[in-house]
């Protein structure tokens, strides 16, 4: 068991914190002393206050109708942004008339979701800046109330090294005699 504390107890997925949850509720127990329950953490290689959120899980869950530890979640915070606005605000930013797709293979941005975990995307390149787009985005939706940071994270302005034109003598002189 202290074998299987170890390894879950570093992961950050939802799967491991069940476990953690699982296994933190069932050793602490109804009437465990102060004492006990710091015995019982060093053994299995735990912070005795991690012992005590089990107490708090292990109660939520009796008292709750369901009692199964799969329903044990956070409280969502009031303020939340609904989930359309988002939506909304990724499809505005990525948009023709926004942005555009930069046309060389090679500019990708990644972001990091998790320990190890990446996700690639395309680079998308403004048209405008990212104060107009902003501005067009809210005089568009008056009644949103979000910021800039729902811009997606591919979505760049425009930098020197995105204008990257061949200066070879063939395609030069190709461009030339197309003027």
């Amino acid at each position: 068991m202290k074998g299987f504390i170890h390894e879950t107890k570093q992961k950050r997925n939802y799967d491991a914190r069940n476990a953690m949850h699982v296994i933190s509720a069932s050793v602490s127990g109804e009437n465990i002393s102060k004492g006990e329950k710091s015995k019982a953490a060093r053994k299995l290689g735990l912070h005795p206050r991690r012992l005590s959120g089990g107490k708090r899980i292990r109660t939520s869950v009796f008292r709750s109708e369901k009692s199964c530890y799969e329903f044990t979640k956070r409280k969502t915070r009031s303020d939340i942004t609904p989930d359309i606005t988002k939506k909304q605000a990724y499809d505005f930013w990525i948009s023709p008339m926004v942005s555009r797709t930069s046309p060389n293979k090679t500019d990708v941005k990644r972001s990091r979701i998790g320990p190890r975990e990446y996700v690639s995307q395309q680079i998308h390149l403004l048209e405008k800046t990212q104060t107009e787009v902003f501005l067009e985005f809210k005089a568009k939706y008056p009644d949103f109330k979000i910021s800039q940071r729902y811009k997606p994270f591919f979505v760049m302005p425009v930098k020197e090294k995105h204008r990257n034109t061949c200066c070879c003598r063939q395609h030069t002189s190709k461009n030339a005699s197309r003027h």
